[in-house]
């Protein structure tokens, strides 16, 4: 069972993982998906779906 210090070191990395996208922008956003695809961690579409949200957070700034 998880405790509390590995859920704040998951909420701490989302949160980082999340600003390092937002500084860096939505310049090439699909290549980091690639391995998530093709482990069938994530679908395509699933993919797809997320890189276009994300483009469009990165665009309104």
């Amino acid at each position: 069972m998880a405790g509390p210090v590995f859920w704040t070191l998951v909420v701490l990395a989302t949160l980082t993982s999340l600003v390092t996208a937002w500084a860096l922008g939505a310049n090439s956003n699909s290549p980091p998906f690639a391995p998530a695809i093709g482990a069938n961690a994530i679908s395509t579409m699933r993919a797809a779906f997320l890189i276009g949200i994300l483009a469009a957070l990165a665009h309104s700034r």
